[in-house]
């Protein structure tokens, strides 16, 4: 199946050490302390505006895509990406987005970026994402709407447990919590990690690759690109009514 910077099943071998290793210290992208108690929001605030660490150098097709599918509201509030029209079906098959990557992508999409591109781009560039003031909205529904979430440890501050969904080979992983004044936080990852699945080996290995890059550089590795968004410097968005 085609798709937006498909994985190789020939990883190195050096790898198998490397995922060993990071399990036993489970190192994760972002390892800097939060900066979730100010109020003031980032400069991207609006559709069309120039957002601080946009990732200049990430190919532009996935998100020219999503801006011509076709969204469809859900229960809850929510939206999803249909499977029908042959748009649709060739983006679905392309990207390899299941059923929950519709859903979740769609939504973030809608209620987070209000179908903002630059956004949606920053975001799945890796962008830790603070949807200010929702109540954990945004949290609440990948915990128990997402279909596949589960509890997962990382080394980012979060006041409730944290989830995870394993997402199809576009969009990779995604991790939320929440933070000291109730709002949600999130990231998507350039890998998945799942320390105690031997069939993640190879994810669990790319993983520690992509904390490396996240030390040298200072910026989180997301499916998409590079953002300077971490932990530290938070993406600051405001949830749609």
């Amino acid at each position: 199946m085609g798709g937006f910077m498909m994985r190789s099943s020939n990883a190195s071998l050096w790898l198998v050490p490397a995922a060993l290793l990071c399990s036993i210290f489970a190192c994760a992208p972002g390892t800097e302390s939060q900066n979730n108690e100010t109020d003031e929001e980032e400069s991207c605030t609006g559709p069309g505006q120039e957002y601080i660490g946009y990732a200049p150098d990430v190919e532009d097709g996935f998100v020219k895509t999503l801006s011509l599918l076709e969204i469809s509201p859900v229960k809850g509030g929510n939206y999803t990406i249909d499977s029908h029209g042959l748009r649709n079906e060739s983006a679905i098959e392309t990207y390899d987005l299941g059923e929950k990557d519709r859903l979740l992508l769609a939504t973030i999409y809608i209620k987070v970026c209000r179908s903002d591109s630059i956004c949606i781009k920053e975001i799945l560039s890796g962008a830790h994402v603070n949807v200010t003031k929702d109540s954990a909205e945004i949290y609440n529904f990948i915990k128990n709407e997402v279909p596949g979430a589960y509890p997962r440890n990382s080394s980012h501050d979060s006041q409730d447990n944290q989830f995870g969904v394993r997402l199809g080979e576009t969009l990779q992983t995604i991790l939320t919590g929440t933070t000291k004044d109730g709002s949600t936080w999130f990231q998507f990852e350039g890998s998945p990690w799942e320390p105690w699945n031997f069939n993640e080996l190879w994810g669990n290995a790319r993983h520690c690759v992509d904390f490396l890059k996240y030390k040298i550089t200072g910026k989180n590795v997301g499916p998409l690109g590079l953002s300077e968004h971490n932990d530290a410097n938070p993406l600051k968005l405001p949830l749609s009514n």
